[in-house]
């Protein structure tokens, strides 16, 4: 097992001044974006000026092991997307209380392109990429962020730009030099367990390797043995079925 960090202190939603209700449900991590390091690292459609002119922070949620995908079930029984649905009227909501209380929000998701001119093609904005500033984790050999706690049983959910302010860059206590970082020290047996070779020792994490597997072998199509094999977070790791749904759900899009 690979040695965490010295200091952990997870920031959660309720410690941010969020509705409670996200982390019960399993929206269990938040961390904090100045507007500035935000705007840096979203296409021009994303900027906070076009969303939410007057905001000062930006809230990254995400859900680490798998009690949100089990509350999106109950809650969303025969959806396609239960965790999407389920996860946008959490925020939606968390932002509406936000803007009760005099600090205008703004909800956004991963699945969303935004487009700046009608008739152009919308774009993504890389939310892993502003995790990773936040300082939710790191990117490790496996092409997926790697949290502190959770480990690869991770995933980044939505954001929430307010005009409230909230401190940035304190979420995980660390120390620059005790920054989690756990790929270089690690014996590595994801990429041992990886039938496709797409994990490698060199840190680059080869997709279309990836995507190939699963198309041809029918044991990679609902679980990643690469994933499984990541000693880090271990306690969180998904149970078979939600790994199944995430692993082959259809990507919910939406052009706003």
């Amino acid at each position: 097992m690979v040695s965490s960090p010295k200091s952990i202190d997870v920031e959660s939603p309720t410690q941010l001044g969020l509705d409670p209700a996200l982390s019960a449900a399993g929206l269990n991590v938040a961390a904090s974006l100045a507007i500035g390091e935000y705007d840096a690292l979203v296409p021009a459609s994303w900027k906070s000026q076009e969303l939410l002119p007057n905001a000062s922070s930006v809230i990254v949620l995400g859900s680490g092991g798998d009690r949100f995908y089990w509350t999106a079930r109950q809650a969303r029984p025969g959806s396609q997307h239960p965790v999407d649905e389920h996860c946008e009227a959490l925020v939606t909501h968390a932002a509406e209380r936000l803007s009760a209380a005099g600090f205008t929000a703004y909800p956004a998701f991963y699945w969303e392109r935004k487009a700046q001119d009608r008739g152009k093609p919308g774009e993504f904005a890389d939310f892993v990429a502003l995790a990773r500033a936040a300082g939710l984790g790191e990117t490790s050999r496996l092409g997926l962020l790697l949290h502190p706690r959770y480990g690869p049983w991770f995933a980044i959910r939505a954001l929430l730009l307010s005009e409230r302010p909230t401190p940035a860059a304190v979420n995980l206590g660390v120390e620059a030099a005790d920054r989690y970082d756990p790929c270089p020290s690690c014996s590595a047996p994801c990429v041992a367990a990886c039938p496709g070779n797409a994990v490698s020792h060199s840190d680059v994490f080869f997709a279309e390797r990836c995507a190939q597997t699963r198309h041809e072998l029918a044991g990679c199509a609902n679980r990643c043995a690469a994933r499984l094999a990541c000693p880090e977070g271990e306690e969180y790791r998904y149970a078979a079925e939600a790994l199944s749904h995430h692993m082959t759900s259809h990507f919910r899009t939406g052009e706003t």
